[in-house]
């Protein structure tokens, strides 16, 4: 069978797509933001977690039936892992963009703006569509909820999924490729029934609700794969990979591997990008060397993934070429991961490394993405959530910084750990350099740039998604990217009317 892409001059954007109401879009969020459940609920044992989690998945399940089920209008990628899934992600849908299939992307969660959660071929949400969306799925769980006679309103995430499966039916993708939140066994988006599941990779980090242990997380991962699909997955711990072939046999699918360390070969890694192969797809000629935009071994081996999965999609009948494959990967980026900020002085590097494999990663990729030459290693700015591995991450940080401000994240719904708190960490390790608390994000920001200004280094943003967001506004404002519909909106083209208060 071929799968053909559908003629996309056959789905214009409407005019409504192309409309930025400021009022519209905030009110949207804010609506939204409402479902966020703040108190928490009394029991925090992890069997009473996951039975809410579980009736959450239920209700979001129920909901989409009586929305007459619309993420079953397309064929999904589902993908999940303790780290590289965002990358990952993006690549797919790069290269199925790139080969003219109408591709949507879901990603969670976002790092300035709600649009960023909803894209078609790279472009987001515009604002009022966005707007429109979110009230008719809203008015329609109001009406779901009283004909079921349910008290309690949709949980934040469980609207969520509806607006991805309903967005994507409603503008038609060929294919729809969809980042777990966290875990995935029940997860609110493990209600797709995927042609390709992937596990990029199994560490410890959600712990408090996945539980502590390396197997039992690869469990949660493993609960993403379905009957009739193929699984996919870079995973090399010995434990987690049993996990997840018990599960693929148990389902009798296929579970495709690859082995990182014998199959990925980094050619080259620097400010521009990382070139690799990938030895397995050439059996007696050399492997093509591909391209990704960000810097570092763990880049290459999401790509590896990105490209594993595309062949799978391609022995399904897609048609992708190399030539797809390679022009969609190295047009493939990811904000907030191992990103540069456009003529900053001194130098700051964003990175949303947020536990201690993500963090390992971005240690041994900082000789290839700062600047040479340096007189000092980089100033780190740095702030987290309450929950995250602190101490193994700041021990992974302290070696290759040269001083230390920490802050204190704001997101809604999650506490964060205050900056004397996170000093004190990072104090803890030994470090011998100075440490400066600074609570406010933007104040810590202008010191870190002051510190690294008069060391002759770079600054260094890393430690929290939300952290990254907050560093990565100062160049690109949520405001703009929410109007241009792109994390990468172009300087000085300001409407005047702020989108994001």
């Amino acid at each position: 069978m071929i799968v053909v892409p559908s003629d996309q001059a056959d789905i214009p954007i409407g005019d409504r797509d192309l409309m930025v109401d400021p009022s519209a879009y905030r009110a949207a969020v804010a609506r939204l933001d409402s479902l966020i459940d703040l108190s928490g609920p009394p029991d925090q044992s992890l069997p009473a977690i996951w039975g809410r989690a579980a009736g959450k998945l239920d209700r979001a399940r129920a909901f989409l039936a009586y929305l007459g089920n619309p993420q079953d209008r397309y064929p999904i990628v589902h993908v999940t892992g303790t780290s590289g899934k965002g990358s990952t992600c993006v690549a797919i849908a790069s290269v199925l963009s790139q080969a003219g299939y109408r591709t949507g992307l879901a990603t969670s969660p976002y790092l300035q703006v709600a649009t960023e959660k909803l894209q078609i071929d790279g472009r987001l949400i515009g604002a009022q569509a966005f707007a429109d969306l979110v009230d008719r799925v809203l008015d329609a769980a109001g009406s779901w909820r009283r004909r079921a006679g349910l008290e309690r309103p949709l949980s934040y995430g469980e609207v969520w999924v509806a607006l991805m499966a309903l967005w994507f039916a409603e503008r038609q993708v060929d294919i729809a490729v969809i980042e777990v939140g966290a875990g995935g066994r029940f997860d609110v988006t493990n209600l797709v029934r995927p042609v390709v599941a992937v596990v990029t990779s199994v560490g410890l980090d959600h712990t408090a609700t996945l539980g502590p242990t390396i197997a039992r997380i690869a469990w949660h991962k493993a609960g993403i794969f379905k009957a009739g699909a193929t699984a996919v997955t870079a995973v090399s711990d010995p434990v987690a990979l049993g996990v997840l072939a018990a599960e693929a046999t148990a389902l009798g699918i296929d579970l495709i591997r690859i082995d990182a360390d014998r199959s990925v070969v980094v050619h080259e890694s620097g400010p521009d990008g990382t070139g690799w192969s990938l030895r397995d797809r050439a059996a007696d000629v050399d492997a093509p060397v591909f391209h990704s935009r960000v810097a570092g071994r763990h880049y290459a081996i999401n790509g590896a993934v990105a490209v594993t999965v595309l062949d799978v999609l391609r022995g399904l009948g897609y048609r992708i070429t190399e030539q797809d494959l390679h022009d969609g990967l190295a047009a493939a980026r990811l904000p907030g991961r191992g990103e540069r900020m456009p003529a900053s002085d001194p130098v700051v590097l964003i990175d949303a490394a947020h536990n201690p494999d993500k963090v390992r990663a971005l240690v041994a990729s900082l000789p290839d993405v700062l600047p040479e030459p340096l007189q000092e290693p980089p100033v780190l700015l740095t702030g987290a959530v309450v929950g995250k591995d602190l101490a193994t991450m700041m021990a992974s940080l302290s070696p290759v910084v040269s001083a230390v401000v920490t802050t204190s994240v704001e997101i809604t719904g999650k506490a964060p750990f205050d900056a004397a708190s996170l000093a004190k960490v990072v104090a803890e390790t030994g470090f011998a350099g100075p440490v400066l608390a600074c609570a406010d994000t933007d104040a810590a920001l202008d010191i870190a740039m002051r510190w690294a200004a008069a060391r002759g280094t770079a600054v260094l943003a890393t430690g929290s998604l939300y952290l990254a967001g907050a560093v990565r506004g100062r160049w690109y404002p949520a405001a703009e990217i929410v109007r241009q519909q792109t994390p990468w909106p172009e300087q000085g083209s300001s409407s005047g009317d702020s989108v994001v208060s």
